[in-house]
């Protein structure tokens, strides 16, 4: 995973990414000009500074797993391989004021020139109309692609962003293409991926490294496996618009 992480070169002056220990070290200096001092590597926007790494159990891993189901490199005999082996994943937290802080990050990936953003969460609560007004701007106006999840409630309840009609809201299958037990579905739900056998690193917050994998995913793993796919047709043919990558997926 770890060459595959986004580094921000304007902001790599003097500065030092401890990847064993989950740090991150700067100048200090807001070098690139966008109003993030020593964003390297992504943005916490859950606490407002530069490290969006896992500090403790109690945050959780979910970032770390799916973003290995997307950008995992391959072939390498180790563990997993994501769906795109030569990504450059921005990483942003945006957990606790789950609103604000996403409207936040997708206007500093509107700045950073992120061509797809993947959003392994979704509720109910989240259908806020300044939110959905951030994403239509980045979709409507960046060419950003947005892939969600439909949830993991085997129901046919909306769940946002996923069910927003600017969003790609993915449900889980299995190897025999059957919805998988507790995947959601429903009209608005976008496509499928197969999440059966195709599960995400796990974490071990003692060592900050990744020890092993888990088999099975959910929507949060079907979301990054497309996300990585969206990567890949944006690579083969940049000139491709976010309403072409997704027409070529669906």
């Amino acid at each position: 995973m770890k060459d595959n992480i986004f580094i921000n070169s304007a902001e790599m002056q003097n500065a030092t990414i401890d990847w064993n220990n989950g740090q991150i070290y700067g100048d200090g200096i807001d070098n690139d000009n966008n109003g993030f001092i020593d964003d390297i590597i992504g943005w916490n926007f859950k606490k407002g500074n530069n490290n969006p790494f896992i500090e403790s159990y109690t945050e959780g891993d979910h970032g770390a797993k799916t973003s290995s189901v997307c950008g995992a490199v391959g072939n390498n005999g180790l563990f997993i391989s994501g769906t795109n082996w030569h990504v450059s994943i921005l990483g942003l937290k945006v957990d606790g004021d789950w609103i604000p802080n996403s409207i936040e990050a997708i206007d500093y990936c509107d700045s950073m020139g992120v061509n797809v953003i993947n959003m392994s969460y979704g509720a109910t609560w989240l259908n806020d109309p300044n939110f959905h007004m951030a994403i239509q701007d980045a979709y409507n106006n960046h060419n950003i692609l947005f892939v969600s999840i439909a949830q993991n409630y085997n129901s046919e309840t909306k769940v946002y962003p996923g069910a927003w009609p600017e969003v790609m809201a993915l449900a889980a299958t299995m190897l025999d293409d059957t919805k998988k037990s507790d995947s959601n579905y429903g009209d608005w739900v976008e496509c499928t991926a197969t999440v059966e056998k195709n599960g995400f690193l796990t974490y071990d917050f003692s060592t900050h490294s990744h020890i092993g994998y888990v088999s099975t995913g959910a929507t949060s793993t079907a979301a990054p496996i497309t996300a990585g796919l969206a990567g890949l047709l944006n690579a083969l043919n940049p000139s491709l618009t976010n309403v072409q990558i997704r027409t070529i997926i669906n």
